[in-house]
């Protein structure tokens, strides 16, 4: 949601300034995730065109109504799920 806000963020890698961080622990005040997926530009330009992602929030109540009509048991079914399952 940050990065949909703050295209400028993005220069061929993503730089986070201390602003960006929301963790009251981090020790890094800046961030760089560089390298990034080949293909990373034309889905981040899609992504800035397309309508603005829900809040999370929203999309948890979508994940839960989703999950019922389809018969799924929605119990710990959250936006991390979602994030959980990509990394893995």
């Amino acid at each position: 949601m940050r990065l949909y806000d703050n295209p400028p963020w993005y220069n061929e890698k993503i730089h986070l300034p201390e602003e960006a961080q929301k963790k009251h622990k981090r020790r890094q005040l800046e961030r760089t995730i560089h390298p990034l997926p080949s293909m990373f530009n034309y889905m981040l330009k899609d992504f800035w065109q397309a309508r603005k992602p829900p809040l999370e929030s929203t999309w948890n109540k979508n994940l839960q109504r989703w999950a019922i009509s389809a018969g799924i048991n929605p119990y710990g079914l959250s936006v991390k799920s979602s994030r959980k399952t990509l990394e893995s």
